[in-house]
């Protein structure tokens, strides 16, 4: 009876500590991934605009060139409207530039880049070099519209970032704080716990020490007296039957 009361308040000790250890570690994993999602999130869309932005840059570059008269970049100005268009559709992939601040913008720039591509295949055909200098114009100008937007995208990335990260580590903090709190409570219910189950073995040990001291001293009337049913009872009982025939 004793071991069975013994094992079940040890075991529910263990199963306590490792319930505790495990939700630490699953809650611990989650902020973490959360946070590792958040920061992916942030670089990825921040290297894709940066990358778009030099796309950007390098079909300007191709169009002061065409006005310049220097048709032979045509072809350099319709790979890199291309790899433009495939870093749009790359971008739009992620969540963050779907989201209430960003999705104006984006939508802004989704939309105006098939015009935008429109115009340059308009001016990769023109045979006039008066008229292709003109559509390189306009397809500038729809290039400045486009950085704009990208500009106002990238900025409302890396503040949602931002905050998030800084919502995050404000979650971290009250789970730390929260973890601490339970594994003091988790110690000072193991204190109790592990005092009342020593008591349940010292305090019927002391009176059969006394007991003996009692028998060994030749007063033989004294009897243990143990009124729970565990095997420290049945150890009582046998030193009063010990001491009854001595006594007799």
């Amino acid at each position: 009876m004793l071991r069975r009361k013994l094992l079940i308040v040890f075991g529910s000790l263990v199963v306590l500590l490792v319930a505790l250890a495990a939700t630490a570690i699953w809650v611990l994993q989650g902020a973490l991934a959360d946070l590792d999602h958040v920061n992916t999130q942030a670089v990825a869309v921040a290297d894709e605009v940066n990358m778009l932005n030099d796309g950007l840059t390098a079909v300007e570059v191709d169009l002061y060139q065409i006005q310049l008269g220097r048709q032979r970049h045509l072809d350099s100005l319709i790979d890199d409207v291309e790899a433009a268009h495939g870093l749009i559709d790359r971008i739009g992939k992620h969540y963050v530039v779907h989201l209430p601040e960003s999705e104006g913008p984006f939508k802004t720039v989704q939309n105006l880049y098939p015009r935008f591509e429109q115009r340059v295949s308009t001016l990769a055909t023109a045979q006039d070099e008066n008229l292709a200098r003109k559509y390189a114009i306009v397809a500038l100008a729809d290039t400045m519209t486009l950085r704009q937007g990208i500009r106002q995208i990238d900025r409302n990335v890396r503040e949602h970032a931002r905050l998030e990260q800084e919502n995050l580590a404000i979650r971290f903090r009250w789970l730390v704080f929260g973890i601490a709190i339970g594994c003091l409570l988790v110690i000072n219910i193991s204190i109790v716990v592990l005092l009342r189950a020593a008591g349940m073995v010292l305090r019927p040990v002391d009176k059969l020490v006394e007991v003996s001291r009692q028998l060994t001293s030749e007063h033989f009337e004294k009897r243990a007296d143990l009124k729970d049913a565990d095997e420290f009872h049945e150890l009582a009982e046998a030193y009063n039957r010990l001491a009854e025939r001595i006594q007799l």
